[in-house]
């Protein structure tokens, strides 16, 4: 037996025999027209995208209604309609005397190249988009063979590839795919949106998955855990059947409770808000869920096209079309956090040895602050008679708030010249998500209306690990003391200023850990829609003071095995348990 630890894509545990697909990709040779035959290959070239246009929106309006997979076909149509990507085909064919087929595959090749080795989720779900727009015209072209995805199998699989395109996914008929798992990608990719969209549970990110397993083996997949493993033995098997058994109770029980108020056994009340980068991930919940979005991620404006990013009209769009679609809820719009692996090449990013720690979010604000000024004035418009707050990303210091606070006071000024309305006492909030702003939380405090902790980056900051790394993913733990430490320092801060905190990340729907953070004194969090309703059903089991003597007894622990244990113990149905 093998177990790989890679990165969960889509909750469920399945077990069953692998498919394993091809893993290379179909190469175009660049070969030429001749002139006189350059106007008919222009013409083959806008019928084969005129087909491939109809195709995805046919699939699109066969998904019904609004639903996540029908935005991102449609996502997908945009980029087929863009004058730009069209231009970019033409001007192959039509200056150089590239055939149509080596036309689109250096354009999108070119496009493609641009997110390679960024393992940020939001520029791998780009570089997905347009993997499956290239294959997708190279069919209707005829340089490439249709081939599916399942062939002829007979039983339900789970499918290990390189990579499977949006496109590719919507197609799986879920009673044959148990599971799949991918050498590439992330949890927020188009690909694993469809696969929770559809129920199939899913792992991605685990690099040399093609030459882990064989096709026909026995492979138990873990999308919640992230895991897979690879000819387990029957006591291991039996395990996670009996694992497999819970959860879909308890996925029957989210359903049924989903809309019930997320209350303490005491009577506290938590507020469960969402993280989003599109409005359109709220269409996935009823009104009664939507509390609010606590980070609102705008990195998608600028990294879809830098010449719509300086168009502070395109920001108040964007936000005013989520703040709308929250009657009345708060809408948290976090800064460009731009930089590390998120460095679109058009908006003057130059290359450094160690983007993570490089030139990045707010840095990168202050070195382009006329970009920045077009941000923060769209977000001051749009908060006009609505309830929206601003959060600025990576802060590290007191000197960093105070220097955006004053670039925001500047945009106040314009706006206020221009007989421009918006709200003159928005709220300002920081994320906490490096060690250094943590340590000197109090001091921060003073000077904004509330806090964000930012999980995922404050684990990877504090353990100096990648968590998209596989080499180094066991080690991202967020059960570590230092983590659980720097978390009650914040929020003992936020207490001792009276302002705000939430806690944004995976860390709020890991297993015990949301017992454990409202141990450490949290009452608000803010994660995926999906997850939503497993938080509010969890926070319902607990007691504020059984959560407070949890954590007491976690923080007193010398390492993460130590807390894990202690987390496990209370699971299985300790003396305290709820």
């Amino acid at each position: 037996m093998e177990i790989r630890k890679a990165i969960p894509a889509s909750p469920g545990i399945v077990i069953g025999r692998a498919l394993v697909l091809d893993g290379t990709r179909d190469r175009v040779l660049r070969k030429y027209v001749a002139p006189e035959f350059v106007e008919s290959e222009l013409a083959r070239l806008d019928r084969a995208l005129g087909e491939a246009r109809t195709e995805i929106a046919s699939l699109a309006e066969q998904q019904g209604g609004v639903s996540d997979v029908q935005r991102i076909l449609h996502t997908h149509l945009a980029l087929l309609q863009d004058d730009e990507i069209r231009s970019g085909f033409v001007s192959g064919v039509q200056d150089h005397g590239f055939t149509p087929e080596y036309a689109v595959s250096r354009v999108m090749g070119r496009y493609i190249k641009a997110f390679e080795g960024m393992e940020d989720d939001l520029l791998s779900t780009r570089q997905s988009d347009l993997h499956d727009i290239e294959k997708c015209v190279l069919r209707h072209l005829g340089a490439m063979e249709d081939k599916g995805v399942l062939g002829d199998v007979e039983e339900p699989v789970v499918i290990v590839a390189h990579d499977l395109t949006p496109a590719q996914t919507v197609t799986l008929d879920p009673a044959m795919v148990s599971g799949f798992v991918t050498e590439v990608g992330g949890p927020t990719s188009h690909t694993a949106i469809v696969a929770r969209s559809m129920g199939i549970p899913a792992v991605v990110g685990l690099r040399g998955a093609l030459s882990l397993v064989s096709s026909g083996e026995m492979v138990i997949l873990d999308g919640s855990a992230g895991e897979v493993l690879v000819r387990p033995d029957d006591a291991t098997a039996r395990r996670y059947l009996e694992r497999a058994d819970r959860l879909g109770a308890e996925d029957e029980k989210d359903s049924r409770e989903a809309e019930l108020p997320a209350v303490s056994r005491d009577g506290i009340a938590f507020q469960v808000l969402a993280n989003i980068e599109f409005s359109w991930e709220l269409d996935r919940l009823s009104p009664e869920l939507i509390e609010g979005v606590g980070l609102f991620r705008t990195e998608f404006l600028y990294l879809q096209s830098a010449r719509d990013a300086l168009r502070e009209e395109h920001h108040v769009e964007a936000y005013t079309r989520a703040a709308d679609v929250l009657n009345g809820g708060h809408l948290t719009i976090r800064t460009l956090d731009l930089g590390s692996d998120k460095s679109p090449p058009d908006l003057g990013f130059d290359r450094e040895p160690n983007p993570a720690l490089g030139c990045r979010a707010l840095r990168f604000c202050f070195e382009h602050e006329e970009l920045f000024q077009v941000q923060l004035r769209a977000i001051l418009r749009v908060s006009a008679g609505r309830q929206v707050r601003v959060m600025f990303p990576m802060v590290t210091s007191l000197e960093e708030v105070e220097r955006a606070k004053g670039l925001l006071d500047r945009a106040r000024s314009s706006l206020r010249e221009q007989g421009v309305p918006f709200d003159e006492s928005m709220p300002v909030g920081i994320m906490v998500e490096v060690p250094a702003a943590a340590l000197v939380a109090r001091e921060l405090a003073e000077h904004v209306d509330f806090f964000s902790i930012g999980s995922n980056d404050l684990i990877q900051y504090t353990l100096a690990v990648d968590r998209g790394n596989q080499r180094v993913a066991s080690l991202y733990t967020p059960a570590h003391p230092a983590v659980l430490r720097l978390v009650r320092m914040v929020v003992d801060a936020a207490a001792e200023a009276g302002i705000g905190v939430s806690l944004c990340g995976e860390m709020a729907v890991d297993a015990d850990l949301p017992i454990l953070l409202v141990g450490l004194g949290l009452r608000s969090f803010s994660v995926a829609p999906g997850a939503i309703p497993r938080l509010r059903r969890v926070l319902r089991t607990v007691t504020t003071g059984q959560a407070r003597e949890l954590a007491d007894e976690a923080l007193r622990l010398p390492s993460a095995s130590a807390v894990n244990d202690l987390l496990r113990r209370h699971s299985e149905g300790g003396p305290d348990r709820p």
